[in-house]
C-alpha cells in the first residue's frame, strides 16, 4: 500500500506566494501614487482579484497543514421526497469562512489588510482548518414543487350564476 501523499507540496505553495507578493506590491504601490483610487474601476477589479487570489493561497496553506484526508466511505446522499431535491455546497461562500476580505474600507486600507494577511497568516489558516473539520460537503434540502396531488385540491371551485331575466 502506498503511502499518503500530500495533496501540495510546499514549495508549490511557496513558489505561489513568491509570485503573489511582487505583484500585491506592485499595486499597493500604484493605488498609493493615485490622486482618487476610488473612482478607477480597473484598479478596484484589480483589487478584488488580489483579494480572491489571497484567499486561495490561504487556503492552500490550510489544505497543506491538514494534510492528506483520511479514507472515508462514500455516502449515497438519502432519497428525498416528492417536491424537493438536494443542492451541492457553493464553494464561493466556503471562502467567507476564512474572513479575509475587508468588505468596507477604501482600497488604500484593504490592500494593507492583504498585506497583513500574506505576513502573517496562521489565524486565518486556523480558521479555514476549522471550517474544513466541520465539512465542505454539507447538501440541503430545497422546495422546488408541491407534489402533484395538493395542486389538484387547491384548484378553485366553478362559480355559479343566478340567471337574473
Amino acid at each position: 500500500m502506498k503511502p499518503s501523499q500530500p495533496l501540495i507540496s510546499p514549495d508549490k505553495i511557496a513558489a505561489f506566494v513568491a509570485a503573489f507578493l511582487p505583484w500585491l506590491a506592485w499595486l499597493t504601490r500604484i493605488a498609493l501614487l493615485l490622486v482618487a483610487p476610488r473612482r478607477s474601476k480597473l484598479l478596484k477589479r484589480f483589487v478584488r482579484r488580489c483579494e480572491r487570489s489571497a484567499e486561495h493561497l490561504v487556503f492552500l496553506m490550510a489544505v497543506q497543514c491538514m494534510g492528506s484526508p483520511p479514507p472515508q466511505r462514500t455516502r449515497r446522499p438519502g432519497a428525498t421526497t416528492r417536491g424537493f431535491m438536494r443542492s451541492t455546497p457553493n464553494l464561493r461562500r466556503f471562502f467567507r469562512n476564512g474572513r479575509l476580505r475587508l468588505r468596507v474600507g477604501n482600497l488604500t486600507q484593504r490592500l494593507t489588510r492583504i498585506t497583513e494577511i500574506m505576513a502573517a497568516p496562521e489565524r486565518f489558516i486556523a480558521r479555514f482548518m476549522r471550517a474544513m473539520r466541520r465539512g465542505i460537503g454539507r447538501s440541503r434540502l430545497i422546495i422546488t414543487a408541491p407534489p402533484a396531488e395538493c395542486a389538484r385540491t387547491l384548484a378553485a371551485p366553478a362559480i355559479l350564476t343566478a340567471d337574473s331575466s
